[in-house]
C-alpha cells in the first residue's frame, strides 16, 4: 500500500492540508494520488484563475488577490510529493517483534 504526503523542501515538514496549511512533523497523510493531487490543485487553480483575470482584463489585482497569488505560487514552488510504501502487519506479530 502506498501513502503520500506533501513536504516543504526547505524545512522537511509536512503540510497539514487545506487552503492555508500549516506544516508539522507529521502532516496529513493522503491515501491516493487523487487526494494529494486535489490538495495541490487548490493552489494551481488559484494561480491560474488569478493570472487569467489579470491578463483578460488587463488590470492589476487587488492587494488581497496579489497576496493570494504570491502565497499559492510560493507554496507550489516550495513543496514536493513524498510517496511511502506501507506494509500492513497483524497486531500480534507487531507486538512480538517489538518485545
Amino acid at each position: 500500500m502506498k501513502i503520500y504526503k506533501v513536504r516543504n523542501k526547505d524545512t522537511g515538514l509536512y503540510s497539514a492540508g487545506g487552503t492555508h496549511p500549516s506544516f508539522t512533523s507529521t502532516g496529513k497523510t493522503y491515501s491516493s494520488t487523487g487526494t494529494v493531487r486535489s490538495h495541490i490543485r487548490q493552489f494551481s487553480s488559484m494561480v491560474e484563475r488569478l493570472e487569467e483575470y489579470r491578463s483578460r482584463f488587463q488590470k492589476n489585482l487587488r492587494s488581497y488577490d496579489n497576496h493570494k497569488l504570491k502565497y499559492a505560487q510560493d507554496f507550489l514552488n516550495s513543496v514536493e510529493i513524498v510517496e511511502f510504501d506501507v506494509t500492513e502487519v497483524g497486531i500480534l506479530s507487531f507486538v512480538k517483534e517489538q518485545s
